[in-house]
């Protein structure tokens, strides 16, 4: 079960046991990301990389010994919304992780020669993300028209060379802000190990820095479903086509966990419609994914796949058939296949600290779901019914909330064409 004490400065920290495991996670999350980047875009993910050039006083070098010599993993992600940084490594390690984590705290230690080197690094990563080959850049142009999600997380060339050391050290001063960030533990630890995780987090006096708390709302886009089955087809010279097919969601009126349902009945698993028609039935297609991008007012469900161009009108033909037959129904066994996944499977996250410090931090402090047990979670999904998703796929699936994006040469094909066929939906 989640448990919350308070650090003296005023930092939350989460913690969720798990004895029967063998290694131990803490993380700190900080909500803060292009959703709220004005202008400094990019200013998050260089800000995550910069941590690791210098931490409690220990140079890159120093510290990566001192993390392999505890067998220890240290990593982050930046995200849209919040950027995370964990440690994991066996429970005897837990005072060696506590004392690293608690010096995300400090203020940034890096001197103009790292910010240098991170910021060769970081452009070196934005050429490599050839971003105007990019699905994923090229659909947030309009998925996200005229508010900062339509911005990348890795920010561009020109904002991250703009980015001066004492921009940086004002963006964590912000933004690392009793109100903005919590720790997350799981794994196996005693009681005293939370204890002293509390006294090093209560080493740093967090009393000058603002009291900004982000609220995981974004602007409403431009169009947001009155999309009028908005169709784009980007060129490149190859002849596969990368296909992102968007369908924008109201989440004051479906959940999260109905949502992700839907997902796994109509794409995720051996099971999905989308496989047996796309690629076990007809061979369209060879890779499918799904993604539900999710703030506190809206979302859009996103999905992907590669398809040959002279494949692509049959491929969202067969999408639009899949779609269309489950608007009218789901069968029992297609809600058996998937029920058991998110209810009986999802105690599999008692085994894997990683997942669950994750899974937690974002469901109940970056959405505010507010579960305290991760059987509560799984009982949720045992009261979702096949009529409520069926109302939810007539919802959504529309010609008004749909963007369908494609990139690969492009010669020959018609937009005007590939929307008829989506029009259908």
């Amino acid at each position: 079960m989640e448990e919350k004490i308070i650090a003296a400065n005023g930092v939350n920290i989460y913690h969720y046991k798990q004895p029967n495991t063998h290694s131990v996670c803490i993380s700190l999350y900080v909500k803060t990301g292009v959703l709220y980047e004005n202008e400094d875009i990019g200013i998050t993910h260089l800000l995550e990389h910069l941590h690791f050039r210098k931490l409690g006083g220990k140079n890159q070098r120093e510290l990566y010994y001192k993390l392999e010599s505890l067998g220890a993993t240290f990593g982050a992600c930046t995200y849209k919304e919040f950027v995370y940084f964990y440690l994991t490594a066996s429970p005897k390690y837990f005072s060696e992780l506590a004392h690293i984590a608690a010096d995300l705290l400090d203020k940034l230690e890096v001197d103009s020669k790292d910010l240098a080197a991170e910021k060769r690094l970081v452009l070196s990563e934005i050429r490599e993300d050839n971003q105007n080959n990019d699905i994923d850049y090229l659909a947030n142009k309009f998925i996200w028209k005229d508010t900062n999600l339509q911005n990348p997380v890795l920010g561009s060339m020109a904002s991250v060379k703009s980015f001066t050391l004492q921009r940086l050290q004002e963006e964590k001063k912000k933004v690392f802000n009793k109100e903005n960030m919590f720790y997350f533990v799981t794994g196996c630890f005693k009681d005293e190990d939370i204890t002293e995780l509390k006294k090093e987090i209560e080493h740093f006096d967090l009393n000058e820095r603002p009291n900004i708390k982000n609220d995981n709302l974004t602007k409403i886009p431009t169009d947001f479903k009155s999309r009028k089955t908005f169709v784009k087809l980007s060129h490149r010279k190859y002849y596969m086509h990368d296909v992102k097919i968007t369908f924008d969601v109201d989440l004051n009126s479906v959940s999260r966990r109905e949502l992700l349902y839907l997902d796994s009945i109509l794409s995720e698993g051996l099971c999905s419609l989308l496989r047996a028609e796309m690629i076990e039935k007809r061979g369209l297609i060879y890779s499918l994914s799904s993604t539900i991008e999710q703030y506190n007012n809206i979302g859009v469900y996103y999905i992907k796949f590669t398809v040959h161009k002279g494949k692509l009108f049959e491929a969202i033909k067969s999408f639009v058939k899949v779609v269309k037959e489950l608007k009218k129904g789901i069968s029992e066994m297609d809600m058996q296949s998937t029920r058991v996944f998110k209810t009986d499977n999802q105690m599999h996250l008692l085994d894997e600290p990683e997942s669950l410090n994750w899974t937690f931090a974002y469901e109940n402090h970056i959405l505010n779901n507010n579960y305290s047990d991760i059987s509560e979670l799984a009982e949720a999904y045992k009261q979702i019914t096949k009529e409520q998703l069926v109302k939810i796929a007539n919802d959504i699936f529309l010609k008004d909330n749909i963007i369908l994006m494609s990139i690969g040469n492009k010669k020959g094909l018609s937009e005007k064409k590939l929307q008829e066929i989506v029009e259908d939906i």
